[in-house]
């Protein structure tokens, strides 16, 4: 009888024992191991390691705060929407993370890529979260990470580049608390600057010009021998000494009937709501349904969970210079595998409760 007679049981054909033995090395317990990377590290976690990850947790996590708010106000999003985007990843990565090195949460980059979208409306960040990662982990459970060898390092160069000047223009007009629009492009966002340049308040713009000029001198703040280990540790926390500085500022003349800076306002408390991404949003008073939501994404959509992937990728292979980590193949599908789950969680943090709703851009 022929080895392909459909009446011959699966299981007995040399294919379904191929078959038997990939669900076998996919149910293992090294398998599942290589999926949850705690497994791996937490016997061996120390006292040590416990203090040296405190301080810079609290380090990261006092940075992260004005980062997620200055982020959100990239994408056109709720300063909260930054804040939520910094905080519950880092909890999914404790365990699913698989490289000690990767920064997880909003980026300067997916900020502005987001921003273009977000012009339509806010559902569009949350459904873009979602299904880059889907993309994500399509990615990751197929194996497919070797296909990221095959982007150069030119275009990688240039588009970061590209958008680093996208960012800084567009926060012009924070900087110095300019009237009109930020832009949506590099050259709208300079025309705007050049044409408004008069409504720049003096005190926000001092203040903005001081914050880069404290960052930048500490970074290179060097100290005696004896006092190196404190030098290292005020350098590391140069953003949170930053925010700290100022908001005590800022509360002291509020408190005295003086506000000569624009500030960020009531951020609205609370959890947001659990659920999964809205599938149809209303623009301009039509509805538009989830395939049409997709085609305002367009190919260009793709780009989001690329960056996602490369930036991680990035991180990944600059420290592991240092720690000497091999950033192969396997090592991108566990980054796959693992971190970016964090990426679709982003995503069904979707909507308010109805009590703390925040009105969306086109409302």
């Amino acid at each position: 009888m022929d080895s392909d007679d459909p009446r011959i049981p699966l299981l007995g054909h040399p294919r379904g024992n191929r078959l038997r033995r990939a669900a076998g090395k996919l149910c293992s317990l090294e398998s599942w191991k290589r999926r949850l990377p705690i497994t791996i590290w937490l016997p061996n976690y120390s006292l040590e390691c416990l203090f040296r990850d405190a301080i810079a947790g609290i380090t990261v996590g006092l940075t992260s705060i004005p980062q997620g708010i200055a982020y959100a106000m990239v994408a056109g999003l709720p300063p909260q929407v930054g804040l939520y985007s910094s905080i519950f990843p880092g909890f999914v990565y404790v365990f699913l993370g698989s490289c000690k090195d990767v920064t997880v949460g909003p980026t300067a980059i997916l900020a502005a890529l987001l921003a273009k979208y977000v012009a339509y409306s806010q559902d569009f960040a949350y459904l873009a979260s979602f299904l880059s990662g889907c993309i994500i982990l399509l990615l990751g459970v197929l194996q497919l990470g070797f296909l990221l060898d095959f982007i150069s390092k030119p275009v990688i160069s240039g588009f970061t580049t590209a958008a680093a000047l996208q960012i800084s223009a567009s926060q012009l007009k924070s900087l110095f608390c300019i009237a009109g629009s930020s832009g949506g492009t590099f050259i709208h966002s300079l025309v705007n600057f050049f044409k408004n340049i008069k409504t720049a308040q003096l005190w926000d713009s001092v203040l903005g010009a001081s914050s880069i000029v404290f960052l930048l001198l500490l970074k290179r703040l060097t100290l005696g021998n004896s006092l190196e280990k404190v030098c290292q540790y005020v350098v590391r926390a140069r953003n949170a000494l930053l925010v700290f500085a100022a908001s005590i500022l800022a509360y002291l003349l509020h408190r005295h009937g003086s506000t000569p800076f624009a500030l960020t306002g009531k951020i609205e408390g609370g959890l947001p709501h659990f659920g999964l991404p809205p599938f149809s949003t209303v623009v301009n008073n039509q509805t538009l349904g989830f395939m049409d939501m997709v085609a305002v994404f367009g190919p260009e959509g793709l780009v989001i969970p690329l960056v996602a992937i490369l930036e991680s990728i990035a991180i990944a292979k600059a420290f592991g210079i240092i720690d000497s980590i091999i950033v192969g193949p396997y090592f991108i599908e566990r980054l796959l595998m693992g971190g970016n789950y964090l990426v679709m969680l982003q995503g069904v943090i979707q909507h308010f409760v109805d009590d703390i709703h925040t009105p969306s851009v086109t409302e």
